[in-house]
């Protein structure tokens, strides 16, 4: 699958497939707070955040994943299950926020072994 990241930095549909073909589980559905917003009236709140959000998941535990206007249009992910890390981090695209979210739930953040972890599907070419 061709995935075309210069164009598409913020994308998360190609970051979903990225870390699905790594392995990982990945459930996309309504931002929460999209959804909310549409539900009490208030659709001028709605470009505060995307309409999206990632709930990725595997061994060590659970992330979220956002982008929208309360990140600024960046991507925000939040550690949801397994205290990956503290807070909020934020990335300028789905390229390095996917090479975050892969090393924190895969066993190469533990060995510092390099497995199948290029980026190239988050780049261009897949």
């Amino acid at each position: 699958m061709n995935m075309d990241m210069e164009n598409a930095e913020t994308d998360l549909h190609a970051l979903k497939a990225w870390l699905i073909n790594r392995g990982l589980t990945v459930e996309m559905r309504d931002h929460p707070c999209y959804t909310k917003a549409i539900e009490s009236g208030f659709v001028s709140l709605t470009n505060l955040c995307g309409t999206d959000q990632l709930l990725v998941s595997d061994k060590n535990g659970k992330i979220s994943v956002i982008r929208g206007g309360c990140s600024f249009g960046n991507c925000e992910i939040f550690s949801i299950e397994g205290g990956l890390f503290e807070d909020i981090e934020r990335y300028s695209n789905v390229k390095e926020a996917g090479e975050r979210i892969y090393e924190l739930l895969t066993d190469e953040r533990d060995t510092g072994e390099k497995t199948n972890s290029d980026s190239r599907g988050l780049r261009g070419r897949d």
